[in-house]
């Protein structure tokens, strides 16, 4: 599956042209046309660099294919297929033959399901994508020869991950090269050392088996939406739970704030993950959120935005998600906790740029803190704060003056009054 300068990648599935736009650009790879083939299924084709253009482009094509086998919409249309790990490899190997290609072809999963055929992409990201569905945790693994993908493998989790090679008779977790030996077999394609993208990069397996050391499990990336009452809700639950002394409505705005910038008030939550915390080296507590989901998402590098594919934590229900992030952002971010606690947005957005050796977002500082700044003055008119630091609802016929030094204490009531 090496990509050329020249060479296409193309991508077949039944989408709209907008669902090809979305990968130009991925990783030095350019959507240079797109057509319906006489099959009517839409066909996009990449230009794509390789190791030829700079040791930067190597993996150009693979992070291409990761992106597509994580944010394809299509993934969503293979079949649900019953059975263990070993039954989905096993539908696989029968249900699609090997066939080399002229041209580097990614076809959807259900596409290479219907026709019966594809490479060794194909057919692993088929595998992956029916693994998925079910739960099951999958990946691609791919086999670098002068630097760049030669062939591509998946794997599932069981216990551990597992081999599960699809153009061949191997054994589910048989190595291919083993697979190769036992059946007397030579290809070219089928050497190589094995790696998986984390983040965009290629980090080598180890030996035997070929697990490495992951955060937990990757599991699929579902949208989980939520609104900006719930989630505040869950956070002065949270808040009580961890501090045992209720929040302020201005701390719980300006955490509401910074999931609204994140998740687009909820409509792009994956996993319950409300601050779009990453999986990654920069971040290593894992307590309380062992697995991970990857998809494409846009950092500031630079001056200018680029695509990554990136781990994020994954949690299987919201209050996990809050609990998770409150602690963290007690704990971790403390150049913006003190913000928090005095319900300053711009304050929280600065400190959080600030801590060293990481910052939490790429963004330019006047953007988030413009982004948190509106949320905040939008939440903290419009949400119910019961079980706040002593707010009363407004049907009390107290007055408002007095509803405030209740709510926010009366330092921060007095200076918004003016006195």
């Amino acid at each position: 599956m090496k990509g050329r300068r020249g060479r296409a990648a193309r991508q077949q599935h039944g989408r709209g042209r907008a669902d090809l736009v979305r990968f130009e650009g991925l990783a030095g790879c350019v959507l240079v046309d797109s057509y319906t083939d006489e099959h009517g299924r839409l066909v996009g084709v990449w230009e794509c660099p390789d190791v030829e253009d700079g040791i930067a482009h190597a993996m150009s094509t693979a992070v291409l294919l990761e992106g597509l086998t994580t944010q394809d919409a299509s993934v969503n249309e293979v079949p649900l297929v019953p059975g263990s790990p070993a039954d989905l490899h096993a539908f696989i190997q029968a249900r699609v033959r090997f066939t080399p290609e002229p041209v580097e072809t990614f076809q959807s999963p259900a596409t290479t399901l219907a026709l019966g055929y594809g490479d060794c992409d194909d057919s692993a990201r088929a595998l992956v994508a029916i693994a998925r569905r079910r739960g099951i945790p999958a990946r691609l693994v791919y086999f670098l020869q002068d630097g760049q993908p030669a062939h591509v493998a998946a794997q599932l989790y069981q216990g551990g991950w597992r081999w599960a090679e699809t153009t061949i008779h191997a054994h589910f977790g048989e190595h291919p090269f083993a697979a190769m030996r036992r059946l007397g077999l030579k290809r070219s394609d089928m050497s190589g050392e094995p790696v998986v993208l984390v983040n965009g990069q290629a980090m080598p397996l180890s030996s035997g088996m070929g697990s490495i050391t992951m955060r937990g499990m990757q599991i699929p990336a579902n949208k989980t939406p939520a609104t900006p009452q719930e989630v505040a809700d869950a956070l002065i639950s949270q808040w009580n739970a961890q501090l045992d002394t209720p929040p302020a409505p201005e701390s719980v705005a300006v955490l509401l704030a910074q999931w609204a910038l994140e998740t687009g008030e909820g409509a792009s939550m994956i996993q319950w993950n409300i601050g779009n915390v990453k999986a990654s080296q920069s971040n290593p507590d894992t307590s309380g959120a062992p697995n991970y989901v990857r998809y494409l998402t846009r950092e500031y590098i630079n001056g200018a935005y680029v695509s990554m594919l990136q781990n994020f934590r994954a949690f299987a229900t919201l209050e996990d998600g809050v609990g998770w992030y409150l602690q963290n952002m007690r704990t971790q971010w403390t150049n913006a906790w003190p913000s928090v606690l005095a319900g300053d947005p711009q304050g929280f957005a600065v400190g959080l740029r600030n801590q060293k050796p990481f910052g939490y977002y790429t963004a330019p500082a006047s953007t988030y803190a413009a982004g948190v700044q509106r949320y905040f003055d939008k939440y903290l008119g419009s949400i119910d704060f019961s079980g706040a630091l002593g707010v009363v609802s407004s049907s009390s016929g107290i007055p408002s003056s007095l509803l405030l030094l209740i709510a926010a204490g009366a330092g921060a009531a007095l200076a918004r009054l003016g006195v």
